[in-house]
């Protein structure tokens, strides 16, 4: 019994932390297309991202409902405390 409640309780985890990360965000759209340039093995980091949301919602308005500013954000600031 407990190992299936351990194991149901990585799933849940594991989903959980699976579905915080949106791959087809609109920011990214130009970052996919230009991440042909980027090596094998290697990835965006931060600093990169943040700007490519930035520069994103210049002419949008972060307060409609639903728009993901929020959420992205929060990541982003989970986020920030554990680069250089």
């Amino acid at each position: 019994m407990r190992n299936k409640t351990l194991f149901l309780l990585f799933l849940f985890s594991f989903f959980y932390a699976e579905a915080q990360f949106n791959q087809e965000a609109p920011w990214m759209k130009d970052a996919q297309k230009s991440s042909v340039q980027l090596k094998k093995g290697e990835r965006f980091n931060l600093f990169e991202i943040s700007e490519k949301f930035e520069n994103y919602w210049k002419d949008k308005d972060p307060l409609q409902k639903g728009s993901g500013y929020k959420p992205y954000k929060r990541w982003e600031e989970f986020w920030k405390h554990f680069t250089d």
